[in-house]
C-alpha cells in the first residue's frame, strides 16, 4: 500500500427518506453508493465517471470528509481516515480537498483514439450534479443531453451535432394527468407529478435547442408521459413549431451509423 494515495474498499453511503410514496408516506433507504471500491497510485490521475445520479459527487464528498459512509474504508497513505472518530485529524483536511472546475464548462472526461467525450452540466434541479454528453469521433457529433430544462448553453454544447438524443416531456399531457389525479382528491399525486414540469423541457423548448444549435437530426429518449403510437404526433408536430429537421421518437434497441467524415 505504500505507492497508493487513496485506497477505497467497499464503500457505502446510504441515506434514509423519511417521507416518500404517493398515497401513503413512507420512510426509504437511498442507496447513493453501495460498494465502490477502487485506488490511486502516487503519479497517477484517476476519473469517476457515470451517469447522473450514479454516487460520483457522493464518493467525493466522502473522501473529503462532508459526509460520513455508511461502511467501508477509506486509506489515505496508509492510514484509515475514519479510524475511532466522526472527525478526520486537520492534516488530512489540508491535503484532500475538491478543486472546483467552471460549472458552466464542458469538461473533456476522455480521449481515446480519437474519440472524445466531455461532459457538460445540465438544469435538473432539485437533483444535482446533472450533466449532458458530447461525443466527437471521425467529425461527426452526438450530443445526449440527459434530463434537463432549457438554458441558455444547452444549444452551444450541442452546437453542429450531427444527432442531439433528448429527453422530452409533453406539457400539455402532464397537466391533464394533473387535473385528473385533482379531481380524485389526489392532491399529493398530482403535485409530484406536476413538479416534473421545473426540470424538464417540452417538444418545442427541445426543438429550440436543436434549431439554434444546428442540429442535423432529433431524436427523442425518456419520453414522458409514455403514449401509445397514436400520440406520437403530440411530440413530433408540437417540436415543427421550432425545428424544420428530421424527428425520431427513439425505442429501445435503436441504433444509428453515421459515416466518418474525416
Amino acid at each position: 500500500m505504500t505507492d497508493q494515495i487513496l485506497t477505497v474498499e467497499n464503500l457505502k453511503k446510504h441515506f434514509v427518506i423519511d417521507h416518500s410514496g404517493i398515497i401513503k408516506p413512507v420512510p426509504i433507504t437511498v442507496k447513493a453508493v453501495d460498494g465502490v471500491s477502487f485506488s490511486i497510485q502516487a503519479g497517477e490521475t484517476f476519473g469517476l465517471v457515470g451517469e447522473s445520479g450514479s454516487g460520483k459527487s457522493t464518493v467525493a464528498y466522502i473522501t473529503v470528509g462532508m459526509y460520513q459512509p455508511t461502511d467501508g474504508t477509506i486509506y489515505f497513505r496508509g492510514q484509515d481516515l475514519f479510524t475511532n472518530s466522526k472527525e478526520r485529524p486537520l492534516a488530512y483536511k489540508k491535503e484532500i480537498q475538491i478543486v472546483f472546475q467552471d460549472p458552466e464548462e464542458a469538461t473533456l472526461v476522455l480521449d481515446r483514439n480519437g474519440l472524445k467525450v466531455y461532459a457538460f452540466p445540465v438544469n435538473h434541479e432539485p437533483a444535482s450534479p446533472a450533466v449532458g454528453y458530447r461525443f466527437e469521433y471521425t467529425g461527426n457529433v452526438v450530443v445526449i443531453t440527459g434530463d434537463t430544462k432549457k438554458t441558455d448553453k444547452l444549444a452551444e454544447y450541442a452546437r453542429d451535432a450531427d444527432i442531439l438524443i433528448s429527453e422530452v416531456l409533453s406539457f400539455d399531457l402532464v397537466r391533464m394527468t394533473v387535473d385528473s389525479l385533482t379531481r380524485l382528491g389526489l392532491e399529493r399525486a398530482a403535485g409530484m407529478i406536476g413538479d416534473v414540469l421545473d426540470y424538464h423541457m417540452d417538444p418545442v423548448q427541445v426543438g429550440e435547442v436543436a434549431r439554434d444549435a444546428g442540429v442535423k437530426k432529433l431524436v427523442f429518449t425518456h419520453v414522458f408521459p409514455p403514449a401509445p403510437d397514436i400520440l406520437d404526433l403530440v411530440f413530433t408536430l408540437g417540436t415543427k413549431e421550432a425545428y424544420s429537421g428530421e424527428v425520431i421518437m427513439g425505442e429501445d434497441g435503436m441504433f444509428f451509423t453515421l459515416d466518418a467524415k474525416n
